[in-house]
């Protein structure tokens, strides 16, 4: 079968849809498969959210992924953990929509989740998101 291709230019406006609708960035325990309200439900009452912070998309910048697709890079970032726990994944959401824009899974660069503890701050350091295979959430 062959590769499915296409212009910088269809990656960069779901990029840019990220980055004009993004309103905040929450560290979740695990991956939201209920959708938003596991985002945006804090982990002891049955979603996963461990963290949750105002972010602008004029944080992220647009740029190649190295393997044919399109990545925005995320800064590092300071947050105040609202449950303790592990991170294992991020969502960028739209909370005025309710939407999560993207979630993804992240470590800490070894593989490892990113242990947190409650009232407590803590960095998530800086990585990427990208798009190589679209997979509608």
């Amino acid at each position: 079968m062959p590769a499915s291709t296409g212009t910088d230019a269809i990656f960069d406006a779901a990029l840019d849809y990220i980055i004009s609708n993004v309103t905040h960035i929450v560290p979740l325990d695990a991956e939201p498969t209920a959708g938003f309200s596991d985002v945006d439900t804090p982990a002891s009452s049955g979603g996963q959210q461990l963290a949750k912070r105002a972010f602008s998309g004029s944080l992220l910048s647009k740029q190649p992924d190295g393997s044919g697709g399109r990545e925005l890079a995320v800064p590092t970032y300071g947050y105040l953990a609202l449950e303790s726990g592990d991170v294992d994944h991020i969502a960028l959401i739209d909370d005025g929509a309710s939407t999560i824009l993207v979630y993804y899974e992240h470590d800490d660069g070894n593989g490892n989740a990113v242990s947190v503890t409650a009232d407590q701050a803590f960095n998530i350091n800086a990585h990427t998101v990208g798009i190589q295979n679209f997979q509608s959430a």
